[in-house]
């Protein structure tokens, strides 16, 4: 182990378990407007599906479910 108290390594987890939190949250709200701007860009005809999926950095299947759409196998 380490000569670090117990109550100091506590504290750490905790400030760490917080920043994770936040950064989780920071995350889903990008990835929120991401999902729109990218809905908006295609359904404006601006680009294609294939295209949208690249310049967002998702795949394809992803950018079909953001679309409202579903490929049924």
């Amino acid at each position: 182990m380490t000569d670090v108290p117990d109550d100091q390594l506590m504290r750490e987890v905790r400030r760490l378990a917080t920043e994770r939190e936040a950064l989780t949250r920071k995350r889903a709200e990008v990835t929120e407007q991401l999902r729109a701007a990218t809905v908006r860009l295609v359904q404006a005809g601006e680009i294609s599906e294939s295209q949208a999926a690249a310049l967002a950095g998702v795949n394809r299947n992803t950018l079909r479910t953001w679309l409202g759409k579903q490929d049924w196998l």
